[in-house]
């Protein structure tokens, strides 16, 4: 079924959405305000998928897609939006998440626009079709050649198509001057040595390694960082070094840096020259692995790394925090552990600023009162209703909350700088506010870059 719409805006995965009968239609390769011809593909119970017949009033903001692919393959949804344009959109998208899944007024600041549209991405994963290296659209998609990936990730793509892959179910290239291979599935691995030999460093088959070294180098700025087959690296190369400057500048200098889900440790190597001290906690064992042999190629001695999960930190001492969480968001104890705790006792009305005071600061207020008339109550994210007089249960209570002792009404113990750091939507923040808001969050997984959008670098504030 046809039919022509208005697109009003753009969902947060960047799809066209239009309304009928206030039904949600998504539409893909569409932008808002544009009049276009569309057809009903799927009807659920509270959303509509449809597909792009013609456009009937173009936007001055669509451009020619560069790609001859883009129109069949599923690797890019935005091409046809011109670049200024898009960094606007999903800066509306990105203030559109955090006001519905965190009740949060944001307005990110662009720090840095992308320099490079194109190439600019490490890594790419391609399925096979009729023996060759195809992208995932409605269908699998031969290409020889992809915008978004360096040229000598494209090199290679070449060098495999010019063999029949038949047997092979997925293959992932990834690197920038070092070129890695990793092939699953069935097909002689002498037949892929024998076309990539010299052309990459390294190539695994089925968790295998078959050639070259077990990792490879990416640099970024003056660092150079091992990336293993199954390490999390940051697919934007451009941009690695411009987001780890703003962490740098918001960190600062200071004495004890912890770097937590620091994964191969790329920002705390990246850091530590401002620190005398830097922590970084992981609890994958690879990981761990590919941060220490990271701290032997940079030369760095003032870092080490814990293989442990982040909730096992009983205790956060340190000038500076940077949380790079993956997409769950952070551990559901952990912004408690890095806020300081106060231990308020009775209930006096003339205090009640210094409770607000303090939340705004973002303490962890516990209230240890009678439970009528209790002013702190409500500011308190505990609240235990005891004696005033009852010195014992007092000291239980701040026993059971990790409080040394009963704390003053002073706020003059500053707060660590907790820096949040969102690697794969180019999101950097030192808001605690945010940090917090962050927490265990469905926003980090709704937050979503659109794919073919090389990240502009925003700033929450």
């Amino acid at each position: 079924m046809c039919m022509i719409v208005k697109i009003d805006k753009l969902s947060h995965e960047m799809r066209g959405i239009a309304k009928i009968d206030n039904k949600v239609t998504f539409v893909d390769k569409v932008i808002p305000n544009e009049v276009v011809n569309i057809r009903i593909t799927k009807q659920k119970k509270k959303i509509n998928e449809a597909k792009l017949v013609s456009i009937i009033e173009k936007s001055p903001n669509r451009i020619e897609p560069k790609c001859q692919y883009y129109n069949i393959c599923g690797g890019c949804n935005t091409e046809h939006i011109s670049y200024n344009k898009s960094v606007i959109y999903k800066k509306e998208i990105v203030k559109n998440i955090f006001n519905k899944y965190c009740n949060m007024n944001i307005e990110p600041s662009i720090i840095y626009d992308a320099n490079n549209t194109y190439n600019y991405r490490n890594k790419i994963t391609l399925r096979i079709k009729n023996g060759k290296l195809s992208l995932v659209g409605d269908t699998l998609i031969n290409i020889d050649y992809c915008y978004l990936v360096n040229n000598n990730i494209n090199e290679v793509i070449k060098l495999l198509n010019s063999i029949c892959l038949d047997g092979v179910n997925e293959v992932v290239i990834r690197g920038t001057d070092d070129i890695m291979v990793i092939i699953k599935g069935d097909i002689n691995s002498s037949s892929i040595i024998s076309i990539l030999e010299g052309k990459v460093n390294s190539i695994f088959i089925n968790n295998i390694k078959v050639y070259g070294n077990d990792h490879i180098i990416i640099n970024v700025g003056n660092y150079s960082y091992a990336v293993y087959a199954d390490s999390f690296f940051q697919v934007n190369t451009n941009m690695i070094d411009k987001l780890y400057n703003k962490v740098l500048e918001y960190a600062g200098t200071g004495n004890k840096l912890l770097d937590l889900y620091c994964g191969s440790g790329t920002i705390g190597i990246y850091l530590a020259h401002n620190f005398n001290t830097v922590i970084g906690i992981e609890q994958n064992k690879d990981a761990i692995k590919g941060a220490n042999l990271n701290k032997k190629i940079n030369n760095i001695h003032n870092i080490s790394f814990i293989c442990k999960q982040v909730s096992e930190i009983n205790q956060i001492e340190s000038d500076v925090v940077v949380v790079d969480p993956p997409r769950s968001g952070l551990d559901n104890t952990i912004m408690n552990k890095i806020m300081k705790k106060l231990a308020i006792i009775g209930a006096n009305e003339s205090l009640e600023c210094f409770y607000k005071q303090a939340k705004k600061l973002g303490y962890y207020l516990i209230g240890i009162a009678y439970e009528k008339g209790a002013v702190c109550k409500k500011y308190c994210d505990k609240f235990y209703p005891i004696s005033f007089a009852d010195k014992d249960s007092v000291l239980e209570v701040c026993k059971t909350e990790n409080i040394d002792g009963i704390t003053s009404f002073s706020l003059e113990s500053a707060l660590p700088t907790v820096i949040y750091v969102a690697q794969n939507m180019g999101l950097v923040s030192n808001s605690f506010e945010c940090a917090k808001k962050l927490e265990n969050k469905f926003t980090m997984r709704k937050c979503f870059t659109a794919a073919g959008i090389p990240n502009p670098l925003y700033k929450l504030v």
